[in-house]
């Protein structure tokens, strides 16, 4: 009897065994289809967050810890901003209600978030932003996010499936869009640079690192902006809609075609050496201000070499003491690069030099900012310069 009672409980712990592995892949499976995995994704924010506090702010339902209130609240001081821009760029929408999850991340990463800077749930309506970035990239993620929020709406309120498009404008009219709000600088999320035709730009490419593959989407989407304006981005879709087909669409509106557009984001290292080696050997300064200046504006709104170009000009102007152009070109490196205490310090210099007292005051706080340590004090005395030379006693 024991030896037939062990073969029974041996033979239920089996048959257990295989119900559980079943049930595991079923679900798994389940999981893959999103709307499943996005119900799921919904109902364990509301889990691990009950003890979240709530407010309406328009069609928004904005939840967060109490102790990051100041933190919902300024992101959610964000959204009106959001708004106008999405009715530049789509118009006027139905917009559905929205759930914003601020997450406070603990000592263990978000299970849901984890270590992303925000997520979009389409099938549930849900964004959840993680709160531990600094502010800037918080404004970056959320306006994001958003941006994938109206552009879905979009689609719905057109017919058309999220599907119909390629990840890459998704993603680049999601870049676009935050970087109105929050221009984080490019370089510092760029690590190789290999250009490939827009049917392999993989978004989810681990091997080749997606930031790139982000900042070139980006890049695509402010190229066809400034070539075709705002409405570019609602002929796309709609022109997809009509022909079934987003490439015949983009050659309809772009007079270009898809297969070959993504060339001009290819490097270009061989003019700006070149540029550069006739500077020092001597060669006329308005010859290569004009040669740089033309391809500047060739190239559109961001490319990859703009950094060494603008900081060639830069030096161009210093000469000429061209003190307006120097800052402009200076603000206009800061979308790729972040710039030194010493480099607001000299962007500082040239505002006085136009007698530009706020200019030259703002210029030397950041500076000071930016300092650490023993360093600080040559900007804070040079802070002071500025203030007594601006007649400022405070």
């Amino acid at each position: 009897m024991k030896i037939r009672e062990r073969k029974d409980k041996k033979s239920s712990l089996i048959l257990n065994v295989v119900i559980l592995v079943g049930v595991f892949v079923l679900v798994s499976s389940l999981l893959r289809w999103a709307p499943i995995s996005q119900l799921s994704s919904k109902m364990m924010l509301h889990v691990f967050h009950y003890d979240y506090s709530s407010s309406t702010i328009g069609n928004v339902e904005l939840r967060f810890d109490e102790s990051q209130k100041d933190v919902a609240f300024s992101l959610a001081d964000q959204i009106p901003d959001f708004d106008q821009l999405s009715k530049e760029w789509f118009g006027d929408l139905s917009i559905p209600e929205l759930e914003v999850f601020v997450i406070k991340q603990g000592k263990l990463p978000d299970p849901i978030v984890r270590n992303a800077n925000g997520l979009f749930f389409p099938f549930t309506n849900i964004i959840a932003i993680n709160s531990s970035l600094p502010e800037e990239e918080r404004v970056h993620a959320l306006a994001h996010e958003f941006a994938h929020f109206y552009l879905q709406s979009y689609l719905e309120q057109q017919n058309v499936k999220e599907t119909d498009l390629p990840d890459w404008f998704h993603e680049g009219v999601a870049e676009a869009f935050a970087h109105r709000f929050a221009p984080l600088p490019f370089y510092e999320a760029i690590h190789m640079w290999k250009v490939v035709p827009y049917s392999e730009m993989d978004m989810k490419d681990q091997a080749f690192r997606t930031s790139e593959r982000y900042i070139m989407a980006h890049f695509t989407v402010e190229n066809l902006l400034a070539n075709h304006g705002t409405e570019v981005l609602r002929d796309l879709i709609n022109g997809t809609k009509e022909r079934d087909s987003f490439s015949k669409s983009f050659t309809v509106v772009t007079d270009e075609k898809l297969s070959s557009y993504h060339t001009f984001l290819e490097r270009n290292e061989e003019f700006t050496n070149n540029m550069s080696a006739k500077l020092v050997s001597g060669g006329k300064d308005n010859e290569v201000k004009q040669e740089l200046l033309k391809y500047d504006n060739e190239q559109g709104p961001y490319y990859y070499e703009a950094p060494s170009v603008y900081s060639l000009l830069r030096s161009i102007y210093k000469q000429e003491q061209n003190w307006d152009g120097a800052i402009s070109l200076f603000l206009k490196e800061r979308q790729y690069l972040r710039a030194t205490p010493f480099e607001w310090k000299e962007a500082s210099e040239f505002a006085l030099q136009m007698e530009d007292y706020d200019r030259a005051k703002m210029y030397a706080r950041k500076a000071v900012v930016l300092a650490e340590g023993r360093d600080g004090m040559e900007f804070e005395e040079w802070l002071v310069e500025v203030k007594n030379r601006s007649g400022d006693k405070e």
